[in-house]
């Protein structure tokens, strides 16, 4: 078997996926531009552990054709994966992930062992750019741009092929030249004359440099750096991936452009924004390991490798929570009020400068770096809008003049971006205002960012560390943003808490994997403001109103065995009603987007709801656990609650106040579950039953408010 340049990995339940590949690839084959090898190339009665092998060694790419099956795959898992995953961190090949659909994948770390250290590492396949994306798969794109996701990997392809016979070439020299550099340490070790090692290692990387350029293979600082691949690219520097010999750990080094390497303002600037990164030692700035270095007339420095590429791309990519979003937010505001206290402003504060490790933690970098390069030309060679549309106006007047406020605006915008979730539009400049108040988040977010990004600075927080604290407020705490919870009881011992107006994101993301499908698809819902109870009805209070109701359960607990034409005639008897499902839910999620209102640990649930762990499946009285962050108890477990709405599949539109449009139900919504698991227990979760069904652990809440309009 010839070695093959592609080797497609793919569950053999996704031939369909396989089928279309092949048929955007076929030209490539034709033109003999790449050699396609799948396992059915394999033929009957072969030696398939060894032929997979054979095409494990030859390949330059690997196609990952990801869904759950593909996840699932024990095989792909501890064969294919491991070996593949080995040779891309080494440099070797180049993985291109294609989303095919919803999956795990984004929870999945594979193992592989490291070809240096012989160390066991782990990564997750989200790490390359890929094709489609977790959030957003191929199967939810029409049919056109499912096809130009497999155009834009058939030119990547292209491109790959087009490299493959220099690389092949460059990767000989540079293997001679490592060896090269390993013959000199030798001799030195032995005390030997090493003039001869000296006169082959230049003629190896003059070789290598043919045209003046850096290439994949090469090395820097004496050997001791070798390139392994360019992770990055703008005006004036490139940053390539490296391999420290001396330390045996990956390193990024940033290489100044040969065209300014002689301007000595523009070096110095470039070595300068080096020298405070390695003053600020912060866990949320990268770090810096050689702060100048010079080859060949290649000026360049080494930093810590930050592998889960930058903010921008995952966000662009959706491969981030809503609680990520913000804890990267904080963390970075963290980074910059310690760079600020020493004395060091960012003055180029974006996502694609904010790194994020494997860990998804961020890391600042690019500090002040030749600041006339990359801001006056609008775009970099990427194609990203450039730095402008970050930088505060008094930074673009006059950069000189720059004071630490400046980096309030910037990580603004940023945050500004990480909420709206694709790029900004140019508008955003002249009226950042109209953009903000289109994002989906509470008013309370909305007027933090439009204060942090206000083009008077006298307006603007004061501090990054100001912002954050009020950002978080309004995110967490909720949108009255520290305003007091406010009660009211009645004359029924009903108490009530009022719900302040706001917008929200409704229903469970598609990628979510504890989500059912009748969660989806997630869609934003704007709300009035409206009180509702604080505690399921009692039997006590249902007493009250309905004595022909002649259940002995003691008066605290909560009302048991109604059908949801008891509840509603319950509510309407005293002026109130039912909640719609989404005020329910919003409620429930009381401004937050994780699992359930208190987080995303599973291992607190028992101190806010009677779930199947502590409830002895029994109702309990209303109020013995603690509330979520508005006040409100029991809103997941202890009893299910019935809501107003008819039991339908979401729409994906935006909604303002939904509502059934008819009093008739044939079937309607409970919500809250009551001593299931905790995955049944989460704010978005939900069921649907005949109006008229009453059973154990059947209750409801009341609200008061102005009955919606459809």
């Amino acid at each position: 078997m010839a070695s093959p340049s592609l080797f497609v990995s793919y569950s053999h339940r996704d031939t369909g996926a396989i089928e279309q590949l092949r048929r955007f690839l076929r030209p490539l084959e034709r033109e003999q531009r790449i050699a396609w090898w799948d396992d059915s190339r394999i033929e009957e009665g072969g030696d398939w552990a060894a032929e997979i092998a054979q095409a494990l060694d030859g390949a330059t790419a690997a196609v990952l054709l990801i869904s759950q099956d593909f996840i699932d795959s024990e095989f792909i898992a501890r064969t294919e994966l491991p070996h593949l995953l080995a040779r891309a961190e080494a440099g070797e090949l180049t993985i291109l992930p294609v989303f095919l659909d919803h999956s795990t994948v984004e929870l999945t770390p594979y193992s592989y062992v490291d070809r240096r250290s012989g160390a066991e590492r782990r990564v997750k396949l989200t790490k390359y750019q890929g094709f489609g994306s977790p959030g957003k798969p191929l199967s939810e794109l029409r049919r056109s741009q499912r096809e130009k996701v497999y155009k834009e990997l058939a030119r990547r392809l292209t491109k790959l092929s087009g490299e493959a016979a220099t690389n092949a070439a460059v990767r000989k020299l540079s293997q001679a030249l490592e060896d090269a550099y390993r013959q000199k340490e030798e001799l030195v070790t032995a005390g030997d004359e090493t003039t001869a090692i000296d006169g082959d290692i230049l003629a190896l990387r003059r070789r290598i440099r043919e045209g003046g350029q850096l290439k994949t293979g090469d090395f820097l600082d004496d050997g001791r750096f070798k390139l392994i691949e360019q992770i990055g690219r703008g005006g004036f520097a490139t940053v390539w991936k490296a391999y420290d010999r001396k330390t045996r750990q990956p390193v990024a080094v940033k290489v100044l452009h040969g065209q300014y390497a002689e301007d000595r303002t523009l070096r110095e600037r470039f070595f300068r924004g080096a020298r405070k990164m390695a003053q600020l030692r912060h866990p949320g700035v990268v770090g810096v390991i050689e702060e100048e270095g010079e080859d060949g007339g290649y000026r360049f420095f080494v930093m810590e490798y930050v592998g889960g590429g930058d903010l921008r791309e995952a966000v662009l990519a959706e491969r981030l929570t809503f609680e990520q979003l913000l804890r990267i937010l904080l963390e970075v505001g963290d980074a910059l009020d310690h760079a600020h206290r020493e004395g060091v402003i960012h003055r180029d504060v974006k996502p694609a400068n904010i790194l994020l490790d494997d860990a998804g933690r961020p890391k600042l970098t690019d500090f002040d770096l030749v600041r006339a390069l990359d801001t006056t030309g609008g775009t970099r060679t990427d194609g990203m809008l450039g730095t402008f549309l970050y930088a505060a106006p008094e930074a673009m007047r006059n950069p000189k003049e720059t004071e630490a406020i400046a980096d309030v605006y910037s990580l603004g915008m940023t945050a500004v971006f990480a909420l709206y979730g694709e790029e900004l539009p140019m508008e955003v400049m002249r009226d950042a205002d109209s953009l903000i108040a289109d994002l989906s988040c509470s008013p309370a977010v909305k007027e933090v960012l439009v204060t942090a990004v206000d083009w008077d600075r006298r307006r603007r927080f004061p501090s990054v560390t100001a912002f954050c604290s009020a950002l978080f407020d309004a995110l967490v705490l909720g949108p009255e943003v520290l305003e007091a919870i406010v009660e009211e009881t009645d004359a029924n011992g009903i108490v009530f808490v009022r719900i302040p107006a706001g917008t929200f994101t409704m229903g469970s993301a598609d990628d979510d994997p504890m989500a059912y499908d009748n969660e989806k698809p997630a869609h934003q819902v704007t709300l009035s403001e409206f009180w509702i109870g604080k505690y399921p009805i009692t039997n006590e209070q249902y007493r009250r109103v309905r004595p022909d109701h002649q259940k002995t359960e003691a008066g605290e607990l909560p009302v048991i065995e109604v059908s949801w034409n008891d509840a509603r005639k319950f509510c309407e008897q005293l002026g109130y009603r039912l909640p719609t499902e989404a005020e329910w839910e919003y409620a429930a999620r009381a401004s937050t987007r994780t699992p359930w209102s208190f987080g995303d640990d599973e291992g607190e649930i028992g101190r806010y709801t009677w779930y199947e762990g502590n409830s002895e499946y029994r109702v309990h009285p209303v109020g013995t656990r603690e509330p979520n962050p508005w006040g409100l108890h029991d809103m997941h477990g202890n009893v299910w609650e019935w809501v107003d709405d008819e039991y339908e599949r979401y729409s994906p539109e935006p909604q303002t106040n939904p509502a059934t449009p008819s009093d008739s139900r044939s079937s309607a919504v409970l919500r809250g579950a009551f001593w299931n698991t905790p995955r049944d227990l989460r704010s978005a979760y939900r069921n649907g039953l005949e109006p008229e069904y009453r059973d154990w652990g059947f209750g409801f809440r009341c609200v008061r408010g102005p009955h919606r309009q459809p």
